[in-house]
């Protein structure tokens, strides 16, 4: 099947359009682990459970495709990774989720045969270098309690909120709060 081999490609990466949110349908997102991460203030365990993410169709991606088009139109920036022309890696950046100068890293989403490749790092990277030239001190980030993603972030430099947001802690309760001091 044609795109099926995207890890024999060499990634590059780009601003992604609004119009072009659509495409996160072509990462796969599934996902499964023995573990699941849990927050305790700034220390994060491990909690023996098994968990599994599903493979997520259009429909199960239209809130998230929603809000990040509100994101861009908020003066937001979305990056997209690419193996070829497939879109195998998606990160999103929401500006001043808490004034004067605290960024989120909103989304971030890499294929499953293209993760520990140093993608989520790039995009990353992307991100918080957009923040900084925005004039954020701070990036927050709600993160999926996986030992994938929360493993992707620390590598990148964040820590444990001491204070999580408010309002991404109502959100989502059971997620790794993470933040890292930037520019």
């Amino acid at each position: 099947m044609p795109g099926t081999q995207v890890h024999h490609h060499q990634p590059h990466y780009r601003r992604l359009r609004p119009d072009e949110l659509d495409r996160v349908v072509e990462i796969d997102v599934t996902e499964s682990d023995d573990i699941v991460l849990v927050q305790d203030g700034t220390s994060i365990r491990d909690n023996h459970q098994t968990w599994s993410r599903p493979p997520r169709g259009l429909d199960a991606w239209r809130q998230h495709r929603r809000d990040w088009t509100a994101t861009l139109a908020d003066g937001g920036a979305a990056w997209g990774a690419f193996a070829g022309n497939r879109l195998v890696g998606l990160a999103v950046l929401r500006r001043r989720i808490s004034p004067p100068a605290t960024d989120q890293l909103e989304a971030l989403f890499v294929d499953r045969r293209m993760r520990r490749q140093g993608i989520a790092s790039t995009l990353i990277g992307l991100l918080e270098d957009e923040a900084v030239t925005g004039g954020a001190s701070l990036l927050v980030v709600s993160a999926t309690p996986s030992r994938s993603a929360v493993g992707a972030y620390r590598r990148a430099g964040f820590a444990p909120s001491v204070e999580p947001l408010a309002q991404l802690l109502a959100r989502e309760p059971d997620d790794i709060h993470l933040e890292k001091e930037i520019g």
